[in-house]
């Protein structure tokens, strides 16, 4: 697939048919649960479970089941979050507690967070697709894999593909804050439920489409 395939068909996966609207409204009432915390886990396994699909083949969406599996697939995808993000929010949690001191070293110290993040949001996508293709934890932070699979989507169709990706998913949210500062009352309700769920689903299945790039047309999970 082009780029432009593989972005058409990852906005248009949650609306595709009834039964892939039927879910992505079970998805983004489980998103809207998210404020109570427990429910996020769930959501991240279902976004493992659309990768999962995606690298298959399954053009069709998870089905919400196994809900035990779920919830352990989500603590994984967590985790692994939380691994690639973490110096970038050490040096951000720094740098606002530098400012709030009223001390400008805390504005470099942001800026090293943003330059941290970028990599580490570029290496995830292919990250947790990499966990799901081999079935290991540990495939999650294998680089030289990672960067094997990288090299065979082809270095700049890559970073075209998440620049692309990003912008969709921060307009995503723009469109979200517009609607919180029309109405924080409404906002509370659609924005998880809507526009949350749709990016999530969005980034899911892009991410799972571009790594299926890297094994070759032919070749199944």
């Amino acid at each position: 697939m082009d780029l432009k395939e593989i972005i058409l068909n990852s906005l248009n996966y949650p609306v595709y048919n009834q039964e892939h609207v039927k879910k992505w409204l079970i998805f983004g009432v489980i998103t809207l649960a998210s404020y109570l915390v427990i429910p996020v886990i769930f959501a991240a396994g279902y976004q493992l479970r659309t990768i999962k699909n995606t690298i298959e083949g399954d053009s069709k969406m998870p089905e919400f089941n196994q809900w035990g599996q779920m919830f352990s697939d989500g603590f994984d995808v967590i985790a692994v979050q939380l691994v690639y993000y973490l110096l970038p929010l050490i040096f951000t949690t720094a740098g606002m507690a530098y400012l709030h001191m009223g001390k400008s070293f805390g504005g470099i110290l942001i800026l090293i967070s943003v330059i941290l993040f970028i990599p580490a949001s570029m290496l995830l996508y292919i990250a947790i697709s990499n966990f799901v293709y081999h079935g290991n934890f540990g495939a999650a932070f294998d680089l030289k894999q990672m960067f094997k699979r990288i090299k065979s989507i082809g270095k700049g169709k890559f970073i075209l593909w998440w620049l692309i990706t990003t912008l969709i998913v921060i307009i995503g949210f723009v469109l979200g804050a517009l609607v919180n500062m029309v109405s924080k009352m409404i906002g509370f309700f659609l924005v998880p439920l809507i526009f949350n769920s749709f990016l999530s689903l969005f980034g899911a299945r892009s991410g799972g489409l571009v790594y299926r790039e890297s094994l070759g047309s032919t070749q199944i999970f």
